[in-house]
């Protein structure tokens, strides 16, 4: 999950220097590898709150795990995916839950609503 994060994170900033090219935020000592503080920092230098769109959030959880190397041995596959599961979700809360910078989110699912939440 951290490697996806970093991932998004850097895509991010690739976004932000072709759309707003000079900002503050793109110096080397500003940005950081927690796209959070990155969001809420654009947020506050553009004095601009934000949509946010996620399409199928659990699309991970629900795909077919093929490479297995990542799986400990004494987990089974379900288990794996619980872990994911909740890594996504506490992933998906930390960036949306209480932040200032967001004024609206959107999120589409493939799996069913399950009957309790932990949320």
């Amino acid at each position: 999950m951290d490697n996806y994060l970093k991932y998004i994170n850097k895509r991010f900033k690739n976004d932000i220097e072709n759309l707003f090219p000079g900002l503050k935020l793109l110096n080397e000592d500003m940005y950081n590898d927690n796209i959070i503080d990155n969001i809420k920092d654009l947020s506050f230098e553009l004095k601009k709150r934000f949509i946010l769109i996620i399409d199928e959030w659990d699309y991970t959880i629900n795909v077919k795990f093929s490479d297995l190397e990542e799986i400990d041995k004494d987990k089974n596959k379900e288990e794996y995916k619980k872990e994911i599961k909740n890594s996504l979700i506490k992933a998906i809360s930390n960036l949306i839950k209480g932040q200032s910078c967001f004024a609206f989110v959107y999120m589409t699912g493939i799996l069913p609503i399950a009957k309790q939440s932990n949320q």
